[in-house]
């Protein structure tokens, strides 16, 4: 159950955060830059767009094994923070990048057999969660009806 909870979390995040890049990248500012790295985005050829797409992930490793140090050295607020914000980040700049680069990496059998080891994930993640997913709306249905007798 943790896994699928943990998976249905990240789903959630990504699916989320894709408008919050899309409204981030309707700025002044990245109008112009944005444009102009999604035009360089969408010219790479398959493998350098699955590099595109890896590189902030490794990227953010670092950042990673200090959270972890954090954690460790019992500063847990200071860890949940800085995982929160690498969520956020790497959510946001991993959905920019997949947008522009989806014909590109949906070239690669690689790309093709991860989406699709992803994509049963969140399926399962459903089919596991399902039972308590149906009981809390009926919890929330019934709170509801029992705040409007009120």
């Amino acid at each position: 159950m943790p896994i699928a909870l943990f998976v249905l979390l990240e789903t959630w995040l990504w699916l989320h955060l894709r408008p919050l890049v899309a409204g981030f990248l309707e700025l002044r500012i990245w109008r112009v830059w944005g444009a102009a790295l999604t035009g360089w985005l969408v010219r790479r050829s398959p493998w350098q767009a699955f590099a595109c797409f890896a590189l902030p992930m490794l990227a953010l490793l670092p950042a990673k094994f200090l959270d972890l140090w954090l954690l460790k050295g019992g500063h847990v607020l200071w860890a949940v923070a800085l995982l929160i914000a690498l969520k956020l980040f790497s959510f946001g700049v991993l959905a920019f990048i997949e947008r522009a680069c989806r014909p590109a990496l949906r070239r690669l059998p690689l790309y093709r057999h991860i989406y699709a080891f992803v994509q049963r994930l969140r399926r399962w993640a459903k089919r596991q969660t399902r039972p308590w997913r149906l009981w809390f709306r009926h919890m929330r249905e019934r709170l509801r009806s029992d705040q409007e007798a009120d």
